[in-house]
């Protein structure tokens, strides 16, 4: 970070405008032989004075003539220190722009402070913030303090201080910088990204010696120079000989000011940067990695014969009882270390094998409750027990009475086993289970990790483990999956039983909240069965969840306005759509990093970054990234190999070049595998082809609620070629009116299931690959389920393997068309 004088401004220090006329007014009282604190003394008294001089130009502002002011008027050197030091530290305080810089340095963001000021605003910021801690460079003479990787963060006064006489503001002093200290800031430059705020670039001092001189040692600064301006402000010459010599790599920011830059940083920095890297780069060393002090007499050997062999055949390895064999496995999985000859479980190893592993679980119901203790596997079997017993079977009348219980055991079994797993064994703490008449509530201690975003729980793609070890071992007894797929699953069989389920996390994540609802048919007795409250239907919508990952749109000046021209300059590489709109290049991928930071070399100024929630709400934003989004989804259509038509946002597979040209896919749909036929060959009863029948999708992206979604209408389409060459649209209208009358609601939810699949390759979610790898889009149909419901016609189980008509049709066809006044085929 370089900060300069406009980041003190609202800390009461003066700008270099202020400070000139300050300095002539100070010195105008002190020859006058008056008080500096004389109030009567105005800009007219003072000016005039001033111009009285001859070095004086009065046809340059005051603060571009600030050097010749404090050589001439700042004298001796003693007056200069004395001016300096009384204004400079008149400050009342650190404005909320330093308060946020010094949270940013306590969590690791910023390491190396640059800083042309000779205010004390960091220090004293630092000072109100325990976790900020400080090294300081006051003068070249200590520029071998400066390290690439400092213990704490590092201040560099690169002007000096007044209090040391070491402050840098004559014309000739800030021609120059240190040597010294450009040696050792280069190193920095070249390895970090760079934002300067508050600095005029003015001096030549910085811009040359230490910036322009420099590019080629520092790589072009590769990693960026992000320079802060204002709106309407003006670039010294200096800084644009910087952005000529570096190119894209130059970047300029517009902010409001240094204040709410800063702050806006740490708003979106919650996390220490250390934290943040460990939880999502490398999870190792895990603390479930760590030695005990408990050797292999310490594990629980039954339970460890019961359920390594599984773990075995699940992985790939040879199923073993062999004491020896089962101890190598132990090691493999990291639940055992240390030194061959005298092995020690580690941490996870004794948590779920150990004898005297101290976990424990409580449960609590209307009339008792219960402690039970031991290691994970055995805490699942004494617990998955007495919610089963707790959890009584009743009878449920209907055309054939079932045994039914209140809460469905599977998602019971399901929110212990994600409690034992996820929770943080570093907060003391049971898991609690509470069991009323309407639902069950588990607690665990610990929120979510950082890479689980709380509002998204229970919904398709949402993964994260914080006890590596023991979800490892868990999925390979088959007590649990790394689907992302578990707390889903949960809401899906509670809503097959007219209830629901809900997961939170409170304000501070400190604990996991998730909530089962019993079933609404209760026995009014014990021992006497249930009355049903109605069917229970599902319904299925029509929409796919869409996430555009980055939450940002890039936007850059260029006056291009074909693609086309813009495409070949840059053959073979493959990027984000993008749009050229108004004299600007839109996109949703990254502008600054990856291959479409090759796109510009043809724009006219460095990109900018918006959030897309900010970006809605421009007069044309919403419907630009609906443009990205309808070309995202036809280039992923077209890796698939199907035909798109971009004028109706439809896309269809060809026929195939092998037989007749009939095309089956297979796909899973709800419950099972199906085949469906997508091109079938309509044929005269002399068996050649009539027209291609294709089943089409027509798509549409609409944004509801802040959440954007791809809304599915299935169809059909006709061809005379098994392509792209359309039957006449009086033909097409009668076919499809023909095809549409037989699709009941089973068979059209087959059909959102089929495209589902065929779009997202049968995953719960899949990145389109539409160049840029920005969007996400789910697997799985928006779905509501109801009890109580009547019961809707043309529910069942849908026969889609075909479309549903007969070739006994093929003569009424043949007849048809040749009586067609549309046209010869």
């Amino acid at each position: 970070l370089l900060l300069g004088a406009g980041a003190s401004i609202k800390s009461g220090v003066p700008s270099a405008a202020g400070f000139a006329e300050m300095i002539a007014r100070w010195a105008y009282l002190r020859e006058q032989g008056r008080s500096e604190h004389d109030q009567s003394v105005h800009r007219s008294d003072w000016l005039p004075w001033l111009k009285s001089h001859p070095w004086y130009d009065s046809d340059i502002p005051p603060e571009q003539q600030y050097p010749t002011l404090v050589a001439k008027l700042l004298t001796p050197r003693e007056a200069r220190m004395q001016f300096f030091v009384e204004r400079v530290r008149a400050a009342p305080k650190p404005s909320e722009g330093y308060v946020a810089l010094a949270d940013l340095i306590a969590k690791g963001w910023f390491r190396t402070i640059l800083t042309t000021n000779f205010d004390d605003l960091i220090e004293q910021a630092c000072r109100a913030n325990p976790r900020a801690l400080l090294t300081t460079v006051r003068s070249p003479a200590e520029a071998s303090n400066i390290t690439m990787v400092p213990r704490y963060a590092q201040v560099v006064f690169l002007h000096g201080t007044v209090e040391h006489y070491t402050d840098l503001n004559l014309t000739s002093e800030t021609q120059h910088l240190s040597g010294e200290l450009v040696q050792a800031i280069v190193p920095l430059l070249r390895d970090s990204p760079l934002i300067v705020i508050g600095y005029r670039g003015a001096e030549p001092s910085i811009m040359r010696d230490l910036l322009i001189s420099q590019a080629s040692a520092c790589n072009l600064y590769r990693h960026g120079i992000f320079w802060c301006v204002q709106p309407g402000a003006e670039l010294s010459p200096l800084v644009h000989e910087l952005n000529e010599t570096i190119g894209g790599n130059f970047l300029l920011v517009e902010i409001e000011g240094f204040d709410q830059a800063l702050d806006h940083l740490a708003a979106d920095a919650r996390t220490s940067v250390r934290v943040a890297a460990r939880e999502t780069e490398a999870p190792l060393p895990s603390p479930e990695l760590e030695l005990t002090d408990v050797p292999l007499e310490g594990l629980d050997w039954a339970l460890v014969e019961a359920r390594l062999p599984l773990c075995a055949a699940r992985f790939d390895l040879q199923p073993s009882t062999d004491r020896q064999a089962l101890v190598d496995l132990l090691v493999k999985l990291d639940l055992v270390g240390g030194d061959p000859a005298a092995p020690r479980l580690t941490v996870g190893g004794l948590r779920l094998f150990g004898c005297h592993a101290t976990e424990q679980v409580i449960v609590r119901w209307a009339l008792g409750e219960r402690t039970f203790s031991g290691n994970v596997f055995e805490l699942i079997d004494k617990v998955r027990g007495a919610l089963a017993e707790l959890n009584e079977p009743y009878r449920l009348k209907g055309p054939r009475s079932v045994d039914v219980r209140a809460f469905e055991p599977m998602a019971l079994k399901e929110l212990l086993v994600n409690a034992l797993v996820h929770r943080d064994y570093d907060r003391s703490g049971p898991v609690r289970i509470t069991l009323t008449a309407n639902d069950v509530t588990f607690v665990s201690p610990g929120g979510v990790i950082r890479t689980v975003d709380p509002e998204r729980l229970g919904r398709a793609g949402v993964r994260g483990y914080r006890n590596q070890v023991i979800a490892n071992v868990l999925w390979g007894t088959g007590d649990m999956d790394k689907l992302g797929s578990g707390l889903l699953d949960v809401r899906r069989w509670a809503q097959e039983a007219g209830a629901d389920a809900t997961f939170s996390v409170p304000p501070n994540n400190d604990e996991f909240i998730a909530r089962l609802g019993a079933r609404p048919e209760r026995p009014p007795g014990p021992g006497q069965p249930a009355e049903p409250v109605g069917s229970y239907e599902i319904f299925y919508a029509n929409a796919l969840p869409v996430r555009p990952l980055r939450g940002m749109v890039d936007i850059a000046p260029c006056a291009k306005t074909e693609r086309r021209l813009i495409w070949d300059r840059h053959p073979g590489v493959a990027t984000a759509p993008f749009l050229l709109r108004g004299g600007q290049l839109i996109t949703l991928d990254d502008l600054r990093d990856g291959p479409a930071s090759a796109l510009t070399t043809d724009c006219d100024g460095p990109p900018e970054s918006f959030d897309l929630g900010e970006y809605y709400a421009t007069p044309d934003g919403e419907r630009y990234v609906v443009q990205l989004l309808n070309e995202s989804l036809g280039r992923h259509a077209k890796d698939l190999g199907l035909i798109v038509d971009w004028k109706d946002h439809r896309m269809w597979y060809p026929r195939s070049d092998v037989g007749d040209g009939t095309v089956e896919v297979g796909y899973v749909g709800r419950i099972r595998h199906a085949t469906r036929t997508v091109v079938k060959v309509r044929k005269s009863i002399e068996g050649d082809p009539i027209y291609y029948e294709h089943s089409t999708l027509a798509w549409q992206f609409r944004r509801l609620e802040g959440m954007w979604y791809l809304f599915m209408l299935p169809g059909w389409a006709f061809t005379r070629d098994g392509y792209e060459h359309h039957l006449p649209p009086k033909r097409v209208t009668s076919l499809s009116t023909r095809r549409a009358a037989r699709d009941y609601n089973a068979n059209v939810s087959a059909h959102l299931f089929f495209w589902a699949h065929v779009l997202t390759a049968g995953q719960d979610e899949a990145v389109l690959n539409d160049g840029g790898f920005t969007i996400a889009l789910s697997g799985q149909p928006l779905t509501a389920h109801m009890a109580g419901m009547p019961a809707t016609p043309g529910t069942g189980e849908p026969s889609d393997v075909d479309f549903g008509y007969d070739d006994d049709d093929a003569e009424d066809e043949q007849e048809e068309l040749e009586d067609s006044d549309e046209g010869d085929l």
